[in-house]
C-alpha cells in the first residue's frame, strides 16, 4: 500500500460560505424560518452533508450574534461533526490494511464487504478531506473491481447451476414439505450470491422456475392452513373446558381422580392438535397454560388436605391396638376404613406409605379380634375335643418320622433302587423321639417293624392298599351316618355299606353327633396310626376326615336316623 498524505479535515463552521462575500447584518433567533429551527433540533453531528447545507441556510438570513441560542447550537454540532470526521478518517488506515491482508488472502466476500465500508464512511466526510480519503482508497480500487469482477462471474456460474437445480427440482419426487424448504433453501443461496453478469435475466429465469416447481405445495399449504385452521378451534376448545372447569369448582370439593383424567384428556390433544398459525399460539398457550396452572394448583391443595385427614385417620387407627375391647377396636376401624375410601388420593408416593401404614393398623387390630376369638373358641371346646387335639400333636413326631419313611421308599423307580432305599433306613433316632400313650404306642412300633421287615416295592404297594381299603370303609361308614357324599371312586362301597345296614338295623336310629365326633375323633387317631399309606392316600383320607368335622361342626345338635 502505498504511503498517502494526511489532510486534515476543515471545520465546517470555518468554511466560507455565499454570504462570507460581503457585510452580514445581524439577525435575531426571531427572523429565522421556522423550517430551519426544525431541522436544527433533528440534525445528527454524523449528517455531514446536511449540517453544510443547514448552515448555509442560517447564513442566508444573515449571520447571527455569538448569543443566539440556535446559533450556538449548530457550532456544536459543526464541531462534533468535525471530531467525528476525524476519527473515520483514523479509521480508514485500519480498514484499508484489513482491505489489504483480504485481497492477498483472496478472501472475495470480505474484501468486498470493507470496500462498501470505506465508501461508506468516505460518503460521510465532506471537503478536502473526503477528496483526501477517496484518494487513499482508490490505490486499493483496480484489484477491488477486479475482484467484483470475477465474484459476479462465478455468481453467474453459481446461478446458472442453481437454476440447472431448480428445473430438476420437481423430478425428485420430494413430498410437498421438503420441497417447499428445499426452494426456500436455493432462494436463500442465490441471494446469497449478491448481483452477476445478466443479473434480471438470470432472475426472471429462476423465478419462473422456482413458481413452478412450488405449484405442488399450494395444495399442501392449503391443507395446512386449513389444518392449523382446525388446531386452533380445538385448542380454543380445551381453554374453554378448562376455564369452565375451574368456573364449576368455586368452593366445591374436588374429585382428584377425575381431575387427573380431565387434565390428563386435554394435555393429549394439545400435544395432538399441532401446529397452529404462530401469530395465535402465543396468546393461545398464555391463556391454556393460566388455566391448567389454576388446576393444578386446586389440585395440590387438594391432594395435600387429603394427606392430612389420611394421616389423622392412620394416627386413630395405631391407637386402636391398644383397646382392651377387640371387637370394638374392629368395629371403628371398620368404620376407619369406609371412611378412608371416602377420601381422595394423596400424593403417589404419601399414598402408598399411608395406605401400607393404615392396612397394617388395621390388619393388626382385626388379628388381635381374631385371636381374642380363637381363644374363646378354644376354652368353648369340650375337654374331649382339646384332649383329642393334644394327643394327636404328640402323636406328630414319630408319625411323621414313619411318613418320611414311607414317602422315600414309595419314590423308588425299580426294584433296586427299592432295595437301595429300604437299606438306608436309619431308625437311631426312634427311640429318642417323644413317646406317646399306650394305645398308640404299639401300632407305631408295628409299623416300624413292618416297614422294616416289607421286602419288595409290591409287597410295600400291597400293604398300602390294604391298610388304603379299610380307611376309606371307615370313611365311608361316617359318610354316611353324617350324610356327606362319598367319592365317586366309593360309590359302589358305600351302596354295599348301605345294604348292610338296611339288612342289620332297620328301623334303628343312627348315631347322634356326639357319638359321631367321639368316632371320628378315634379314626383320626388310628388313620394317624396306620400304615403303610403313599403320601397321595394320606392325604385324601385326611382331607375326607377334615370335611367330615366341619360338616359335624355345622349340623344341629339333634339325632339323625340311619
Amino acid at each position: 500500500m502505498q504511503a498517502t498524505e494526511t489532510t486534515e479535515s476543515e471545520p465546517l463552521a470555518a468554511q466560507p460560505g455565499p454570504a462570507d462575500s460581503g457585510p452580514v447584518e445581524a439577525v435575531s433567533a426571531a427572523d429565522f424560518p421556522p423550517e430551519l429551527i426544525a431541522k436544527l433540533a433533528k440534525i445528527s453531528h454524523k449528517q455531514s452533508q446536511e449540517l453544510a447545507n443547514l448552515r448555509r441556510g442560517f447564513e442566508k438570513v444573515g449571520r447571527p450574534n455569538s448569543g443566539n441560542e440556535h446559533w450556538q447550537a449548530l457550532l456544536q454540532l459543526l464541531e462534533k461533526n468535525h471530531q467525528f470526521q476525524q476519527q473515520l478518517r483514523e479509521r480508514l488506515q485500519e480498514q484499508l490494511e484489513k482491505l489489504a491482508e483480504a485481497l492477498e488472502a483472496g478472501q472475495s466476500r470480505d474484501a468486498l464487504a470493507l470496500w462498501d465500508r470505506i465508501q461508506g464512511n468516505i460518503q460521510q466526510c465532506t471537503g478536502k478531506l473526503r477528496t483526501a480519503m477517496q484518494k487513499e482508497a482508490n490505490a486499493s480500487k483496480g484489484q477491488v473491481l477486479e475482484l467484483r469482477k470475477w465474484r459476479s462471474y462465478a455468481a453467474t456460474q453459481k446461478k446458472r447451476e442453481l437454476i440447472a437445480e431448480m428445473k430438476a427440482l420437481p423430478e425428485a419426487g420430494l413430498a410437498p414439505r421438503d420441497l417447499g424448504k428445499q426452494i426456500q433453501l436455493m432462494h436463500d443461496q442465490w441471494k446469497a450470491l449478491g448481483r452477476s453478469e445478466q443479473n434480471e435475466k438470470l432472475w426472471r429465469e429462476f423465478k419462473k422456475l422456482s413458481d413452478q416447481a412450488h405449484a405442488p405445495c399450494k395444495a399442501y399449504f392449503r391443507e395446512r392452513k386449513q389444518l392449523m385452521a382446525q388446531n386452533l378451534e380445538i385448542r380454543e376448545e380445551l381453554c374453554e373446558r378448562l376455564e369452565q372447569k375451574l368456573a364449576e369448582l368455586g368452593d366445591q370439593p374436588i374429585h382428584i381422580l377425575k381431575l387427573n383424567q380431565l387434565i390428563s384428556e386435554c394435555n393429549a390433544s394439545w400435544k395432538q392438535h399441532a401446529p397452529v398459525e404462530r401469530s395465535k399460539i402465543k396468546p393461545l398457550q398464555k391463556r391454556y397454560y393460566a388455566a391448567l396452572k389454576q388446576l393444578t394448583s386446586l389440585r395440590k391443595d387438594a391432594v395435600a388436605k387429603n394427606a392430612q385427614r389420611k394421616r389423622s385417620l392412620l394416627k386413630l387407627a395405631q391407637q386402636l391396638a391398644g383397646q382392651d375391647d377387640k371387637s370394638g377396636a374392629a368395629n371403628e376401624a371398620k368404620r376407619l376404613q369406609t371412611e378412608w375410601k371416602r377420601i381422595g388420593p394423596a400424593d403417589f408416593r404419601e399414598e402408598k406409605r399411608l395406605r401400607e401404614s393404615f392396612q397394617k393398623a388395621c390388619d393388626g387390630i382385626f388379628q388381635q379380634q381374631r385371636e381374642e376369638r380363637e381363644k374363646r373358641r378354644e376354652l368353648a371346646r369340650p375337654p374331649a375335643e382339646r384332649r383329642h387335639d393334644e394327643k394327636l400333636a404328640g402323636l406328630g413326631p414319630r408319625t411323621g418320622f414313619l411318613e418320611k419313611i414311607e414317602a422315600s421308599l414309595f419314590s423308588a423307580g425299580n426294584a433296586e433302587h427299592f432295595s437301595e432305599l429300604h437299606q438306608g433306613i436309619e431308625t437311631g433316632d426312634w427311640e429318642q423321639l417323644p413317646a406317646t400313650d399306650d394305645s398308640c404306642e404299639k401300632a407305631l412300633a408295628d409299623r416300624l417293624q413292618a416297614l422294616l421287615a416289607v421286602g419288595s416295592l409290591t409287597e410295600l404297594g400291597a400293604q398300602a392298599e390294604a391298610c388304603e381299603r379299610r380307611q376309606r370303609q371307615t370313611l365311608v361308614r361316617f359318610e354316611i351316618d353324617a350324610g356327606l357324599n362319598s367319592p365317586r371312586e366309593d360309590q359302589s362301597l358305600r351302596m354295599e355299606l348301605q345294604l348292610q345296614q338296611l339288612a342289620s338295623g332297620f328301623g334303628k336310629r343312627g348315631p347322634d353327633n356326639k357319638q359321631l365326633a367321639a368316632s371320628l375323633r378315634d379314626a383320626e387317631i388310628a388313620l394317624a396310626c396306620s400304615g403303610p399309606l403313599s403320601p397321595q392316600a394320606r392325604k385324601s383320607l385326611g382331607q375326607r376326615l377334615q370335611k367330615l368335622r366341619q360338616r359335624l361342626n355345622s349340623r344341629p345338635p339333634r339325632s339323625q336316623t340311619g
